[in-house]
């Protein structure tokens, strides 16, 4: 984080976001953000990483590892306008953006990623991006609630590899 008009506004902060189902009752999706950093408006996310991160900036934005989008939705339910919500991966001797979903103006203000990352978008599109995963949690959750529960991994190759429950999930590269 690379500007001296932020400030910690929020830290390890709970939330409670509604997420409706149609027909059913409003669930409610729960979590801690790690940090919150502000300017008054202006907000900039930040969860914590010792390892490398799971969901690249492109898959962030695509909806996939919800994490980083509620914590998002959840800062503006708290008055702020976010402009970054990102992985921020800490070692022994640096700490280092390591992908999220990240306005395009405040690159460099707030936040330093290179102008290629998968993650920068315009500030009208991270708005619509969080539209579009608000539909994205309606559909599965409704899928979820129905009954469903077919397995979508983004990378069979790894996930299906090394996972626990491989014989049992029912996934097959045919059945995406």
């Amino acid at each position: 984080i690379a500007s001296p008009d932020l400030r910690p506004k929020l830290v390890e902060h709970r939330f409670e976001l509604p997420v409706p189902v149609d027909g059913h009752e409003q669930l409610r999706l729960v979590g801690s953000i790690d940090r919150v950093d502000a300017d008054g408006e202006k907000a900039v996310i930040v969860d914590y990483k010792t390892g490398a991160p799971r969901f690249t900036g492109k898959e962030c934005r695509q909806g996939h590892g919800i994490q980083l989008a509620a914590y998002a939705i959840a800062v503006e339910t708290f008055g702020f306008t976010p402009v970054a919500s990102l992985y921020l991966t800490v070692s022994r001797f640096e700490a280092k953006v390591s992908g999220g979903i990240l306005c395009k103006p405040y690159n460099k203000k707030y936040f330093k990623v290179g102008p290629t990352s998968s993650g920068l978008v315009d500030s009208e599109d991270l708005l619509g991006t969080l539209d579009s995963i608000r539909e994205t949690w309606k559909d599965k959750l409704q899928r979820l609630v129905a009954g469903h529960f077919t397995a979508n991994p983004l990378d069979p190759s790894v996930e299906c590899r090394t996972c626990s429950y491989s014989t049992i999930c029912g996934f097959t590269a045919s059945t995406t």
